[in-house]
């Protein structure tokens, strides 16, 4: 059973890639989340889909908002928060990737992934558990929208269902590796 266990585990640790992996390529594709998950469009009729000007005027104007001796500040915030986002995207395509290459180990090579894999899974959880709730002991985000929440409500299983198979194919992994010692 722990192949597949381990299998789930790398499979759903891959999911976010087809999500949010072309934002490493294409910077502000975050609004393609936006305007097209379920979650979000349902809500949305013709017209309210935001396009890449949209965006990139929105944040001129969050940085053009700020007084201006705070212009600088405002302007590298606004980068920081979309690099962040590259970032992030950055780190499911590496992801992806490791999981894609673990499934090509004997599943006592893939503990360590299955570490890495547990971690992220349970900070999602909780970062969608956030969303979902808006219990301050997991931050503070006063951007949370109705679909934020529902996001947040749909995926805290998903992110359980990780964890779970992740643990389990580390806990196959150790016990494959000790068998082999």
């Amino acid at each position: 059973m722990g192949n597949s266990y381990s299998g789930y585990g790398l499979l759903l640790s891959s999911v976010p890639l087809l999500v949010h992996g072309t934002e490493c390529f294409f910077p502000l594709h975050a609004r393609f989340v936006a305007n097209i998950l379920p979650i979000f469009s349902f809500q949305k009729i013709e017209g309210e889909y935001l396009t890449l000007d949209d965006t990139v005027n929105m944040l001129q104007k969050a940085i053009d908002a700020a007084p201006s001796e705070k212009w600088r500040a405002a302007a590298d915030f606004i980068f920081v928060r979309t690099f962040e986002q590259r970032q992030g995207s950055v780190g499911f395509v590496a992801c992806a990737a490791a999981a894609f290459y673990a499934s090509t180990l004997p599943v006592s090579q893939r503990h360590p992934l299955h570490m890495l894999f547990m971690v992220q899974a349970a900070f999602m959880a909780l970062a969608n558990l956030h969303h979902a709730t808006g219990f301050p002991f997991l931050g503070y985000n006063p951007f949370i929208t109705a679909a934020g929440k529902g996001l947040g409500i749909a995926f805290v299983p998903f992110w359980i269902m990780a964890f779970y198979c992740n643990y389990m194919g580390f806990q196959d992994s150790k016990s494959s590796l000790a068998k082999l010692d």
